[in-house]
């Protein structure tokens, strides 16, 4: 919730501030290819998440929204344990958690993203 808030409230000052917007760094990758890596507009994707523009966090960056969403839903999972009073769970989500842990796993979504990525890109131009 915490990276929620800063996405919110924080992250848009800095643009807007002239003295602090350009110690935000390009992407190296993007600099050197000219095509976006898969994290390319992640923090702006998740700033428009935050704000309740959805379609512009899918344009900016679909990994983005996927965040915003998974913190979302982790912040109502654990409001709702904690209100309950029940445990947590953990066992469960281990187990899920290392199913999902497979590096190959992983890197094909990652992929898939990034191929999400370069298609918004390409039609939208960000």
């Amino acid at each position: 919730m915490l990276g929620l808030t800063l996405a919110r409230f924080v992250i848009p000052a800095i643009w807007a501030s002239d003295r602090l917007a350009p110690l935000l760094r390009p992407c190296v990758f993007r600099s050197a290819t000219s095509i976006p890596c898969p994290f390319c507009g992640g923090t702006r994707a998740v700033v428009a998440a935050s704000q309740g523009r959805l379609a512009e966090s899918f344009r900016l960056s679909p990994l983005g929204l996927a965040a915003t969403s998974a913190a979302v839903l982790a912040g109502l999972w654990c409001a709702t344990v904690a209100l309950s009073g029940r445990r947590l769970g953990l066992e469960a989500a281990v187990r899920i958690a290392r199913r999902l842990a497979r590096p190959r796993l992983l890197l094909a979504g990652l992929m898939l993203l990034w191929l999400l990525k370069v298609a918004t890109w390409l039609v939208w131009g960000t």
